[in-house]
This record gives C-alpha cells, structure tokens and sequence, in this order.
C-alpha cells in the first residue's frame, strides 16, 4: 500500500472512492459496526469520549464557517 501526503484542509474531506479491501473494510466499520459500539473497559471507555469529543468540535468548528 502507498501512503500519499498531501496538503489536507478540513472541507477537502470526502469519503474515498477507493475500491481497495482496506478502504472497504473502513467503510464497513464506519457505516455499520461504529453506529453500535460498545466500548467493554474503562480504556476502551476513555477513548470513545475523546473520539466523541473530537467529532463534537470537528462539527462545531464545520458549522461555523
């Protein structure tokens, strides 16, 4: 897998028309087991609340502009 980096700007973001097992399997993840997740240990517990938060000010900051 070739990894390219590019100048990445929050509103450049879209989902990958990617065909590849790797991009498949992400989007599965994101469209139908991260809806439901259930974190089982306080670890798993602490970073759900940091992705959350993350997604929460990611949103926020998007609605402003």
């Amino acid at each position: 897998m070739k990894l390219i980096i590019d100048d990445f700007k929050d509103n450049d973001f879209k989902r990958s028309e990617c065909d590849c097992s790797f991009c498949k399997e992400t989007h599965n993840i994101v469209d139908n087991e991260w809806a439901v997740y259930k974190p089982s240990n306080n670890l798993q517990r602490r970073m759900l609340k940091i992705i959350k938060n993350i997604e929460k000010n990611y949103l926020m900051k998007k609605s402003n502009r």
